[in-house]
């Protein structure tokens, strides 16, 4: 199922790992459900627990993936330039995206930190330090975020592939 990871992320609420295959044919999403009988501080998982969330047909280059505060998953195309959302409903993750925000043009990594703001790291992979990090504010509540669709610049002039919060500190990783 996998070929050519670029990112993943845990779902805290059950245990199982997303991850986002890159564009290279085949599923895009894949889940890994945490194998029965183990626990969440304890999780197992296995090849058998792998399922096919959607393919390149249906999502064509996922970059990357992060759950916000209310359990939703949002996900990063590129090229193409879209974060979708595919909304929690009644349990699971919805596999129609329900919001579709185009404001940054190579969005890759993502991540939301405790107040539910959204993170976006832009890289264009062709000139090194050309890329930046964005906030979209959350204008709803933590356990009912309202994305805003339009972010504010921190930082030009990094690359970031991966973002993380440790302790309410947001790191990243770049190229």
């Amino acid at each position: 199922l996998l070929s050519c990871v670029h990112g993943l992320a845990y779902r805290q609420a059950t245990g199982d790992i997303w991850v986002t295959n890159g564009g290279c044919g085949g599923a895009s999403i894949v889940t890994f459900l945490r194998d029965g009988g183990s626990t969440l501080g304890n999780p197992t998982y296995s090849n058998a627990g792998a399922s096919t969330f959607t393919t390149s047909a249906q999502l064509a280059h996922a970059e990357n993936l992060s759950f916000d505060s209310g359990g939703n998953l949002w996900v990063t195309t590129w090229p193409g330039g879209q974060i979708r959302k595919y909304p929690l409903v009644a349990g699971s993750i919805s596999e129609t995206a329900t919001q579709f925000i185009t404001a940054v043009s190579s969005p890759g990594a993502i991540d939301f930190d405790a107040a539910g703001n959204m993170y976006v790291g832009e890289t264009t992979e062709t000139t090194e330090f050309s890329g930046k990090l964005w906030k979209f504010a959350n204008l709803g509540t933590v356990g009912s975020p309202d994305i805003s669709t339009t972010p504010v610049q921190l930082q030009n002039g990094v690359d970031p592939t991966a973002l993380t919060f440790i302790s309410g500190q947001l790191w990243a990783t770049s190229l």
